[in-house]
């Protein structure tokens, strides 16, 4: 899995980079078809609620976005973390339905 580490209005600390994409790792065990993602720090001092993460998932031909605001990089990681666990359980349920969706046949019947 390809992961792109981006950190806008600062220098990401090696430990914080190695969480990201640790954090970014641990969604393989959801689904496996993650194909790649994008990670993007900003601090935002001049908006009061600092620190926000962005991470976008490329799974299949879709791609699978989560954003969060707090006080700590680490906190907005897990929150997005959070978020795509949930998308991509989604996600498989709806791939895994449309796959095995069966088709009826209409019911022939005399309408009175």
């Amino acid at each position: 899995m390809n992961i792109k580490l981006t950190a806008r209005h600062f220098k990401a600390r090696p430990d914080l980079q190695q969480f990201a994409a640790d954090a970014v790792h641990s969604l393989r065990h959801v689904y496996d078809g993650i194909l790649g993602a994008d990670i993007v720090l900003e601090d935002e001092t001049k908006m009061g609620v600092d620190k926000t993460a962005e991470i976008s998932l490329f799974v299949n031909k879709d791609r699978l976005v989560a954003k969060e605001r707090t006080d700590e990089f680490k906190k907005s990681i897990v929150g997005c973390v959070d978020k795509l666990e949930r998308m991509l359980v989604k996600y498989k349920q709806k791939r895994h339905e449309n796959r095995h969706h069966q088709k009826t046949e209409p019911q022939t019947g005399t309408i009175y």
